[in-house]
């Protein structure tokens, strides 16, 4: 990746306050759009290519590299067109800012 801030939304240390979750559709896969999954997280498109569906079956598209809000965002599917697996970090404040979960060792 060459931006470095996105790079570090994806792999640098959190402060307590936020939590990060990794994503990944294989090639070919889809995954039910649940509102719930992405409340109040910025998302990156770590790696592959994300094509969002919407209900009227409209599709948009989103390359490596490129940020995204789903929260709010009124879609049926996420797919994965390409022969990569695509790789999604979301990064989201804690719902309890002073309690900090263990620390993920992935």
């Amino acid at each position: 990746m060459t931006d470095d801030w996105a790079s570090r939304l994806a792999d640098a240390r959190l402060p307590p306050s936020f939590r990060r979750r990794v994503v990944t559709i294989e090639p070919g896969g889809v995954r039910t759009h649940r509102r719930s999954e992405w409340r109040d997280a910025i998302v990156l498109v770590r790696r592959g290519y994300l094509l969002l569906e919407t209900p009227d079956g409209r599709r948009y598209g989103f390359g490596q590299g490129q940020v995204l809000w789903l929260d709010g965002v009124h879609a049926r599917a996420l797919h994965n067109p390409g022969r990569v697996p695509t790789v999604l970090v979301a990064v989201r404040r804690r719902t309890d800012p002073f309690r900090a979960d263990p620390p993920s060792h992935r």
